[in-house]
């Protein structure tokens, strides 16, 4: 085992991190760590109750809402992300099996520049919104 895993292995134990440890490289060097940090305190200062995640490639931000007490998380990702539970699997741009108005709040970080039709992207985004 590589000294690296076994520093996150035990790291992930001591703080009770509830995703795979290898995550935890996110959020330990200091602009990984503020950038999830913000995205938590811009979620509490909204009352953000239900999220919803586009694009979590890895599950940076599913893991870190996770760690810090969030509960009702989605994911929407094109990609499949078999350590993220609440994955649907699709295009944001696209038809997806969610309600008008179903979420508190949307992140989507670091993700419209991957996007074919990221004005399509965006509509649907604040469709979901309440």
């Amino acid at each position: 085992m590589l000294f690296n895993t076994v520093v996150l292995e035990t790291q992930k134990e001591r703080e009770g991190f509830p995703g795979p440890a290898r995550n935890l490289r996110w959020y330990n060097s200091f602009t990984s760590y503020f950038r999830n940090e913000l995205v938590r305190r811009m979620c509490v200062a909204e009352g953000a109750k239900r999220i919803l995640i586009v694009g979590d490639g890895g599950g940076r931000d599913y893991w870190y809402l996770r760690w810090m007490g969030f509960e009702d998380l989605t994911v929407v990702d094109i990609a499949p992300q078999p350590t993220i539970p609440s994955l649907i699997q699709g295009d944001i741009a696209g038809s997806l099996p969610l309600a008008a108005g179903s979420f508190d709040g949307v992140i989507a970080c670091d993700i419209l520049e991957h996007l074919y039709d990221d004005h399509q992207a965006l509509r649907n985004i604040h469709r979901l919104l309440r």
